[in-house]
């Protein structure tokens, strides 16, 4: 497929669901090596709501955990919202994985998620999901920016 359509291996990401692998399970691992052989980055979506053990993280050659909605909403200025939270975020960057946070909803959670360099980001914050179709009309009417690194 990617030859056929010349497109890099790199730009593929796959997204898999904490509880739609089983870490013990040798087809699976295999199939992780070779994504990861061909440059294709791994996710594991809703990451801490499932069964999986920690050692899949490096076994399985992980690219990016996305936080599950679950632990973005115990972000509060209550004292130890957070600790599962941070727990998590520490484990990811210690393990030298992207982190993509779901279900950003407040402005809180906002401030919270770059307080700790977390830049990936989806939730209704940023907007509600929409078609294709209107997804074009939103890029299309917002005006052009230059960004500057």
């Amino acid at each position: 497929v990617f030859e056929k359509y010349k497109l890099d291996a790199d730009s593929l990401m796959m997204e898999v669901t904490e509880s739609g692998y089983i870490q013990s399970d040798m087809r699976c691992m295999s199939l992780f090596k070779e994504f990861e052989r061909m440059n294709v980055s791994v996710a594991i979506d809703d990451f801490g709501t499932g069964y999986s053990g920690l050692s899949c993280l490096n076994a399985l050659a992980i690219d990016y955990i996305k936080i599950d909605k679950s632990f973005v909403n115990r972000v509060s200025e209550e004292k130890d919202s957070t600790i599962l939270l941070d727990c998590v975020i520490d484990l990811a960057k210690k393990l030298s994985l992207r982190i993509v946070a779901e279900g950003v909803e407040t402005k809180e959670q906002l401030e919270y998620l770059n307080r700790n360099e977390i830049t990936l980001l989806q939730g209704y914050y940023f907007g509600k999901p929409v078609s294709y179709i209107d997804f074009i009309k939103v890029i299309l009417s917002k005006p052009r920016e230059t960004v500057s690194l």
